[in-house]
This record gives C-alpha cells, structure tokens and sequence, in this order.
C-alpha cells in the first residue's frame, strides 16, 4: 500500500488517471470541483507544487520546470500512476508539458487550460522591467496588482480563494516562478510530446508569444465570460471539455 501524502488529494479508483497541476501561488484546492466530478469515472489526483500549500519537499530556491516536473513526475510513480492525462493550469500548464516532454510514453494526453507562453519571446523590456519590480521593495503591491488584473471577471468565490493563496504562498516562491518562467522554452518541450494536445484559452491570451500562436497545431478553443482562473469560473463548461477531450483519447 502506497503511503498517504500530505500535499496530495485523490478521488476515484477506476479509469485513466488524470493528474491536476494548479497556478503559481495556488493549492490542490483549485481543482475540487474537477476532482468531484471526474472522480466519480477516473484515477484523480492533484498535488500542490514545490513551494505551495502543503508541499513537505524542500525546494531549496529551484523553482524551475524541470525540477517541479521531476517532483510531480515521482509523485506519480509512488502513487502508481505510469499511464495518466496531464491537466495543468497556467503555470501548471508549463509543468505539465515539463513532464510530457520527460516522459512522453506515460502521458495519454495533455491538456493545458489557460497556458503560459514562450516568454522568452515576450518583449525584452517588458519582461525585464516586470522582473525588477517584483525582486524590488514593490514585490508585494506588483504581484498583487497583476493578480487583481487577471482576476477580471471572477467569481467572488474564485476570486477570495485566489487572493487568499496567494497572500499564503511565500513570496520568494512567487517570484521565483516569475523567473522559470521567462527561462522556460515550452515549444520544445512540447515538440518532445506529440500525444493528444488541447489548450483551453481565455480571451485575454492572444499575444504573439502565446503557445496557439507559435504552433499553428495546437488545437484550441475559447471559453468567455471568466477569469484566468476558467476552471473555478465555469467548472461546468470547463469539465464538458475535458470530458470529451477524454472521449477522444480513450477512443483511441
């Protein structure tokens, strides 16, 4: 029997597994009604990241990619989840496909709902002067600005359980995402991974550097009326989605 983990909540016996990977400054708790839901068909499991919530792993300042993957990828194993669809928001988006592109026989699908871009091919001066506020003595009025701005539109549940985690997440632990993220190349590492793909988008992104821009493959498609936090928002119409995006991989 496989030891309880603290930082991690699974519903369900049956089915193909799906593994839910939550926001920068978020917890597991984001995916409760996703966990309810899909539960009731599927192996669920989701898990805070390295620095979140109720993570024990120390994280020693090593907030990149590549070390969140390896985390949630041996979180996977103890668990004895080897063949599982990746769900992953925003920047749980990039580990997600972190994960994908190390273990590309495991994953039966990846679905990235709302996901970071190729910042590394955002504008220079805008991503650096981002970064110098949130290293500065402004870190806390910055991200907190920034946080209120992608929370347009939210629920006033979502909204509260949002702002709530995100004034729990250590600070550092923000930042240093912040800066994975503008390290992190997601094109290749999804070029690793050629299983079923799906993003689920918000209007609001539609940059240049936005993955549905960079690789004219991906499929998408849009969900309005709703903040960043889509799956909060509209839990509803988020699950019809994945729901017949596991159609679609089980029918295969």
């Amino acid at each position: 029997m496989t030891k309880k983990l603290p930082h991690v909540t699974q519903r369900g016996s049956d089915g193909l597994p799906i593994v839910f990977l939550h926001s920068l400054a978020g917890t597991r708790a984001h995916w409760t009604a996703q966990l309810e839901h899909f539960g009731q068909t599927h192996r669920c499991m989701a898990m805070d990241l390295l620095g979140h919530g109720d993570n024990p792993t120390p994280w020693r300042g090593d907030l990149s990619f590549d070390r969140i993957a390896n985390d949630v990828i041996a979180t996977a194993n103890h668990l004895g989840l080897h063949r599982l669809v990746l769900v992953g928001h925003s920047f749980g988006s990039g580990v997600a496909i972190a994960c994908a592109a190390k273990t590309p026989r495991h994953v039966a699908g990846l679905l990235l709902a709302d996901p970071i871009g190729d910042q590394r091919q955002a504008p220079e001066d805008e991503v650096s002067a981002f970064m110098q506020a949130v290293e500065s003595d402004r870190c806390e009025e910055v991200i907190h600005g920034f946080w209120q701005r992608i929370l347009a539109g939210a629920a006033a549940a979502t909204r509260d359980r949002v702002m709530a985690d995100l004034i729990a997440t250590p600070q550092e632990v923000v930042v240093g995402g912040f800066r994975a993220m503008t390290e992190f190349d997601p094109i290749s590492a999804l070029g690793s991974y050629r299983g079923p793909r799906l993003a689920i988008l918000t209007p609001d992104n539609d940059f240049p550097y936005s993955l549905h821009r960079l690789i004219p493959d991906l499929p998408h498609v849009r969900m309005t009326g709703t903040s960043h936090w889509l799956h909060m928002d509209q839990p509803d119409t988020f699950d019809a989605l994945l729901a017949q995006f596991l159609v679609e991989i089980e029918g295969n």
